[in-house]
This record gives structure tokens, C-alpha cells and sequence, in this order.
């Protein structure tokens, strides 16, 4: 994931908006929580290819730190998808480098 966006977004898409809604928080402790988020992102390419649509959930991990909340884990968990393989595809051919 981490090269996924270190590659910029700009790149792989001209518009793309995620929408986070029903965020549920479980305290652990005093310094650790867990929050279970559920997403809708769509993303309009550069070029003309069908819209892609994912739906899930980011299972996330918080520790607090001197610095504030942090996220340490996180996964994204899909529930359905529409034209994401296509996405997967295209972010591999003109985005991300080639595998070593």
C-alpha cells in the first residue's frame, strides 16, 4: 500500500473520492484502540476506462503516542467491488514499478 501512494495518486487517477461513514471505536486501553470504518471509493481514471468502485471496511489499529493517536495496522477489507481488477491492472502497467 505504501507504494501504492508514494507513486501519487495524481498519477493514476483524475478524480477518485472515498466516503468513510459508520465509525465504530473500541477502547483497549488507555492507549490503544481499535476502529472498524466503512468506505466507498470510486476512481475516475486518466484514461477512457470504465469507473472503479470498491466497497468495504479499514480495520484499524490506534496506539497513542507524545504525539497523539497513531494509526500502527491497518486493512482494508472488501465487501464488493466494481471494475477493481481493471484498477489493479492499470495501477501495475503505468504506475507502480516493476517487481524485483
Amino acid at each position: 500500500m505504501y507504494k501504492f501512494f508514494r507513486a501519487g495518486t495524481d498519477k493514476i487517477y483524475k478524480r477518485s473520492a472515498h466516503y468513510v461513514s459508520n465509525i465504530e471505536v473500541s477502547f483497549n486501553g488507555e492507549d490503544s484502540a481499535e476502529t472498524v470504518t466503512y468506505l466507498d471509493a470510486w476512481h475516475e481514471f486518466h484514461e477512457d476506462i470504465d469507473n472503479a468502485w470498491i466497497f468495504g471496511r479499514y480495520v484499524d489499529s490506534f496506539v497513542r503516542t507524545d504525539a497523539g493517536w497513531k494509526i500502527c495496522k491497518r486493512q482494508v477489507l472488501t465487501m464488493g467491488q466494481e471494475a477493481w481488477p481493471r484498477e489493479v491492472d492499470y495501477m501495475a502497467r503505468h504506475v507502480l514499478p516493476p517487481r524485483r
